[in-house]
């Protein structure tokens, strides 16, 4: 993640820009769950669920990091 980090900030940035807000990241989050368990059918499974979940959050939680509202906040919502 270190080495992510400093990309998933510059896109969040550019995201603040484009007027995504922080709670925008929870709907596109489950929107690509169903859909990923759409495509998947039964290969989508629990432990599959878990980790999409654990990286979007990763991902997510980055992004929202470079907000400036968010620069001085322990979580990102």
């Amino acid at each position: 993640m270190e080495r992510a980090a400093p990309v998933l900030n510059r896109l969040g940035s550019r995201h603040h820009g484009y007027g995504v807000a922080p709670d925008d990241y929870a709907v596109v989050g489950g929107v690509l769950v169903e859909t990923l368990q759409e495509a998947l059918g039964d290969k989508f499974t629990e432990e599959v669920k878990v980790a999409w979940v654990a990286a979007f959050g990763l991902i997510s939680t980055a992004m929202i990091s470079a907000y400036p509202s968010q620069k001085h906040n322990d979580g990102p919502l």
